[in-house]
């Protein structure tokens, strides 16, 4: 299927979810080698749609959702139970050493680590030697909206970790990857919200900044010869 096809074919499921246009620019290039059999991951999953949203795009020997905090009672319902045949959901705790992960995924999950290394260190054994890892980035210090958001994470009392796209490629690259960043490609609409646009971005000037200019895409690639 194309990537309009994948998109109606979500819609059809029910997958209507605000964030299929950060997932579909993230499978662009994943989506020119689809035939084989992957062992997949979503690091920082909240619940199923990413991984149903997967099965749809990929063909998926396995998904495996990581969810950061275990102890979020109002998700609980969501992730402790399994969502198909091939896919599941674990804890960050609970992640084995090796797991031979062909590859993985994460939506916007670095502004909430306090630790970017240990995060690399464990991406690192969860890959297979050819695995790659896919993440997107915005609320990143060289996006000048991440102060509005930092404030509104601040109000929420959640946490709000800052780092610039440097420091991101200096901590993966120095745990061996190969390290590759572009602009996320939005294949949809951005879409104007009354309440979430003004609060998040300030103006739609500023949203389609935020997400064209400052929205980033990274490839952290392992290879075979590559050393910890």
């Amino acid at each position: 299927m194309n990537k309009k096809e994948i998109i109606w074919a979500a819609h059809s499921r029910g997958l209507h979810d605000g964030f299929i246009n950060f997932w579909m620019g993230m499978l662009d290039d994943v989506l020119e080698d689809s035939t084989q059999e992957r062992r997949v991951f979503e690091y920082g999953a909240m619940n199923a749609r990413f991984l149903e949203f997967l099965e749809i795009a990929l063909v998926v020997k396995e998904g495996k959702g990581i969810v950061m905090q275990a102890d979020d009672r109002e998700q609980h319902h969501v992730w402790s139970r399994g969502v198909g045949q091939n896919l599941s959901f674990t804890t960050e705790s609970k992640v084995a050493a090796v797991q031979n992960f062909d590859i993985g995924f994460s939506q916007e999950i670095f502004s909430l680590m306090p630790d970017l290394t240990e995060h690399a260190r464990r991406i690192w054994n969860m890959l297979s030697p050819t695995g790659v890892y896919y993440a997107t980035f915005g609320w990143h210090k060289d996006n000048p909206c991440s102060a509005r958001q930092a404030a509104l994470r601040q109000r929420k009392d959640q946490p709000f970790y800052s780092y610039t796209l440097d420091e991101v490629v200096e901590v993966f690259h120095g745990k061996g990857f190969e390290v590759g960043v572009k602009r996320l490609t939005l294949p949809y609409f951005m879409i104007y919200d009354p309440q979430v646009t003004p609060a998040r971005y300030g103006s739609v000037g500023d949203m389609i900044s935020c997400l064209q200019d400052h929205k980033i895409l990274f490839s952290f690639r392992k290879w075979e010869n590559a050393h910890e």
